[in-house]
């Protein structure tokens, strides 16, 4: 709910966001900017996907090693006279390596994301000004704040995180 406002704002603040980078540092550099900004947006999309779907497959082993300590600790008379505890802590040990082993795949898949976020901006500023400088133009400390923080305000209602 506190991103609800950023699906009607968003549209209005690329607009002027774009048009007031334009107005700062010109039209091809304006762009170049704006550009990597956008093309984050598919990458960071997919692997928020994918970060979901490990976290599913996560949630699937975890509930079947809850259900599986629970079938032993409810017929734990059974597997002490049979001498099943071996067997029991195998199954165990090997539905818990699974299920860290997708722990570990989703939270480097959202290591990754959180990194492409914070990346993009500055990734954005790069690209605006190597193309601002190359033009023949000379960075200013005006023009280069203004810049920065108007590349911010864009990755922010692209991709708002709470």
């Amino acid at each position: 709910m506190p991103a609800l406002h950023y699906v009607w704002t968003s549209p209005i603040d690329v607009i002027v966001v774009t048009v007031l980078v334009i107005r700062e540092v010109g039209f091809v550099a304006g762009l170049a900017g704006v550009a990597v900004v956008f093309a984050s947006l598919p990458l960071q999309a997919y692997f928020g996907h994918f970060f979901g779907i490990l976290r599913r497959l996560t949630a699937n082993y975890t509930d079947l090693r809850v259900r599986t300590i629970s079938e032993v600790f409810a017929g734990i008379t059974s597997v002490k006279a049979y001498c099943w505890e071996k067997p029991f802590l195998d199954k165990i040990a090997m539905i818990r390596a699974d299920e860290r082993a997708t722990l570990i795949r989703s939270q480097s898949m959202k290591g990754l994301n959180l990194a492409l976020y914070f990346a993009t901006p500055a990734l954005s500023v790069l690209c605006t000004f190597s193309v601002y400088w190359a033009r023949g133009n000379r960075l200013e400390i005006s023009t280069v704040y203004g810049t920065m923080s108007l590349l911010h305000v864009l990755r922010q209602s692209l991709n708002p995180k709470s």
